[in-house]
């Protein structure tokens, strides 16, 4: 079969055309070039995404470390003030009030600038202490920003902290007078015309820190006791009267260390309701506003029944009136700015104990305070009173006193046949008793101040003061002290002799940090 010369041209043409790869070539370039250039975005755009998530990243974890710093500054601050807080507490609550006082916020900034920002933390402290819990122990969270920027990161970490009871480092000299002042250019214990002491005296003073003047005889009946080297012991007593003896040489000590306890801070009570006592004719609003005022006929013998612990901005008993509390079986408190007894009487009824803080103003008369309706003796145990005022504290007018009180600060001045039967602890500089009174006192505890006994000033009972002096027929005979029974005092408080110190315990266990 023959093939026509026009079909040959056309079949030799397509031949031809196959035959030359200059374009395919120029095709596959093409591709290749495509399929990189997406493939080089596409690395670019991956490499981009993941310098920014690192930049993040880093920014983020900048941030945590920052915040952990916060926390870890805020814990050595905590443990500071624990350390520093334990080493004068004296009890379990004394200790956590005062680091309640401590749970702050805190700033920090103490850090390198990053970026040209400048890092910084904050970090607070919270309670968050399980109710029920016990008393000797607190768990607490600190919670830190650490904030670079607009970065920031969240750490948290707790920590609990437990009071270990420690060894008491304070003493109470069982002796009928001792007295805390080193002050050598005066006495620290004065006896002048008839003062005397019944028992036995000791000072903390050295060379003529006991001075004897006027009547004669044994002034001090007991055991003479001082602060100094053996070398000295003739001449600790300043006899300045013939005729006045010793009933021994006095006898070196080593020094004791004494010390108020804490004053405690209020505690906050709800205010009781508004309440009236009925007369035929009319009624009297014996609480009204928070005030509670004993003072009319038609509510002569008040009778008020404790079923919680009360608040009241005033209490007043005028006019022979009478305001009995009764506690029934469970020990109350009540907080008041002003107690006035001035012409009144105030009686403690049931098995409970009764305390009563006065934040600003206590203010007596002729009344009497916790004596028995009959007019026996009341128990000076059922009643304790705690006194914050800064005015000074007189009882006088043939007043008698059964009860505990401790003034935070104030004076306190017993005159005039006033009789205080229980024990008084004070802040102030100033204690006198004189005029004639009668006091009977497991102690009168007043390190602070200088005691003077006058005027036919009679105490049954113990003094711890800074100076003492006795004149005018002044007399004081030894009493007893039991640790054991002092109110105001936690029960480990004392030592029997001058104080021991303890090592650091750990007080303080801490978790790990945590990031929120």
């Amino acid at each position: 079969m023959r093939v026509g010369k026009g079909m040959r041209k056309g079949f030799g043409k397509a031949l031809r055309q196959l035959q030359n790869q200059q374009g395919m070539a120029l095709a596959i370039v093409l591709m290749v070039i495509v399929v990189f250039s997406i493939l080089g975005v596409g690395l670019l755009t991956v490499a981009e995404t993941n310098i920014k998530l690192a930049t993040v990243d880093r920014s983020h974890q900048s941030a945590y470390y920052i915040a952990e710093a916060g926390a870890t500054y805020k814990l050595k601050e905590m443990n500071d003030q624990i350390n520093s807080t334990y080493k004068t507490a004296t009890s379990a609550s004394a200790f956590f009030s005062t680091l309640a006082t401590y749970l702050t916020a805190s700033n920090y900034a103490d850090f390198s600038p990053q970026n040209g920002n400048q890092p910084t933390a904050t970090a607070n402290v919270q309670d968050v202490t399980p109710s029920g819990s016990a008393a000797t122990t607190k768990q607490y969270k600190i919670t830190s920003v650490g904030k670079i920027g607009t970065e920031t990161a969240t750490v948290t970490q707790s920590f609990s902290v437990n009071y270990v009871s420690k060894t008491p480092t304070y003493a109470l000299p069982n002796m009928t007078v001792f007295t805390t002042s080193q002050d050598s250019s005066k006495p620290s214990i004065d006896l002048e015309a008839s003062g005397t002491i019944i028992g036995t005296a000791g000072t903390s003073g050295g060379v003529h820190s006991i001075t004897m003047s006027g009547g004669g005889g044994n002034r001090i009946d007991g055991n003479i006791y001082y602060v100094g080297p053996a070398s000295i012991a003739g001449q600790v007593v300043n006899i300045q009267t013939n005729g006045i003896t010793l009933k021994s040489t006095p006898q070196p000590i080593t020094g004791y260390s004494i010390k108020l306890p804490d004053f405690p801070v209020y505690p906050s009570y709800p205010v009781p309701a508004n309440a009236s006592v009925p007369s035929d004719s009319n009624s009297y609003e014996i609480i009204k506003n928070g005030v509670l005022d004993v003072n009319s006929w038609i509510a002569p013998n008040y009778t008020l029944t404790m079923n919680n612990n009360m608040s009241f901005s005033k209490i007043h008993i005028g006019s022979n009136y009478t305001l009995t509390i009764d506690t029934g079986n469970t020990d109350r408190s009540i907080v008041v700015d002003q107690l006035s007894v001035e012409t009144g009487h105030l009686v403690v009824t049931g098995s409970g104990k009764l305390t009563i803080y006065v934040k600003s103003s206590f203010t007596t008369g002729s009344g009497s305070i916790n004596q028995s309706a009959n007019g026996s003796a009341g128990d000076p145990n059922k009643l304790n009173i705690y006194y914050g005022g800064t005015n000074d504290l007189t009882f006088a007018s043939d007043m008698p006193i059964y009860g505990n009180l401790y003034a935070k600060t104030a004076d306190i001045t017993i005159t005039a046949g006033a009789g205080f039967t229980g024990v008084i602890l004070t802040g102030g500089q100033h204690f006198t008793v004189s005029g004639g009174t009668s006091n009977t006192t497991q102690l009168f505890f007043a390190p602070n101040a200088d005691f003077y006994l006058s005027n036919g000033g009679q105490i049954k009972g113990n003094v711890i003061s800074k100076t003492f002096k006795a004149d005018g027929a002044g007399k004081i005979t030894n009493g007893t002290i039991d640790p054991s029974t002092l109110p105001f005092f936690p029960s480990d408080y004392f030592t029997s002799s001058a104080g021991t110190s303890t090592g650091d315990p750990d007080l303080v266990s801490t978790n790990p940090i945590h990031q929120q």
